[in-house]
């Protein structure tokens, strides 16, 4: 999800970033610094606030990671390249 919204001469970005479930915090946080960054870069006076948070289509290490439309990878690494969350394969869904 992303919001955005103006106030006086600021940019307001409120990101909710789903980040892989195993995802160690110092990479999820490295992530986040260089997504703000490229904000940042193009966004002059703008304020970021960005609340990642784990995917829950993944249980346990070494399973597909889920890489569906809400953690914005559009089936890369899904089980036989089928995203269980955005393919609306019922059958495949966690």
């Amino acid at each position: 999800g992303l919001r955005t919204r103006k106030s006086g001469q600021y940019r307001h970005v409120d990101l909710h970033l789903v980040v892989a479930r195993h995802l160690p915090v110092g990479e999820a946080h490295s992530l986040c610094d260089k997504i703000e960054a490229e904000i940042e870069g193009k966004l002059p006076r703008v304020h970021m606030l960005i609340h990642c948070e784990p995917c829950e289509a993944v249980e346990e290490p070494g399973e597909a990671i889920c890489h569906g439309s809400s953690c914005g990878m559009n089936g890369k690494g899904c089980p036989e390249g089928r995203c269980p969350i955005s393919d609306g394969n019922k059958e495949n869904r966690p």
